[in-house]
Order: structure tokens, then C-alpha cells, then sequence
């Protein structure tokens, strides 16, 4: 009987413990932390990651428009015998 009572004990303290660890203060800065990478820190570093691509892809075709005049004058050049 005392088995039981020892495990009943054990038992109502392993919940006791579980309890303590899921409350409101414990948990909540979890949640804020969580919440915080998802709405802010991912929609940023996305936000900045599109921009720069943005960038990088008008940059390259300023650059190839660039070239197609190069080679333009490059063939309106006389040739050589």
C-alpha cells in the first residue's frame, strides 16, 4: 500500500511539475519570441532578399542594354582587310 501512495505522490508531483513549466510566464515568452521571428524577422529578411534581387535584375539589364549598343557600334565599324 505504501507503493501506491509513494507512486500517487510521484505521480501528483511529475503533474505539479509539468504544470509549472506550461504556465502563462514560462511560456509566453516562448510564444512572443516565436511570433516575433515569424511576422517580423522572416517578412524582413524576405522583404530585403526580393529588393536586392530586384535590384540585381534591373542592374543586369541596364548592363546587357549596355552591351547591345556596344556590339551595335562594334558592327557599324568598318572591317579590316
Amino acid at each position: 500500500m505504501d507503493d501506491i501512495q509513494d507512486l500517487g505522490q510521484k505521480l501528483f508531483a511529475d503533474v505539479n511539475a509539468v504544470h509549472a513549466l506550461v504556465e502563462f510566464q514560462n511560456v509566453h515568452p516562448i510564444y512572443l519570441g516565436a511570433k516575433q521571428l515569424a511576422c517580423c524577422d522572416v517578412v524582413d529578411l524576405v522583404g530585403n532578399l526580393w529588393l536586392s534581387m530586384f535590384m540585381a535584375g534591373w542592374f543586369s539589364v541596364v548592363l546587357v542594354v549596355a552591351m547591345f549598343c556596344y556590339i551595335k557600334r562594334l558592327d557599324e565599324l568598318p572591317r579590316k582587310r
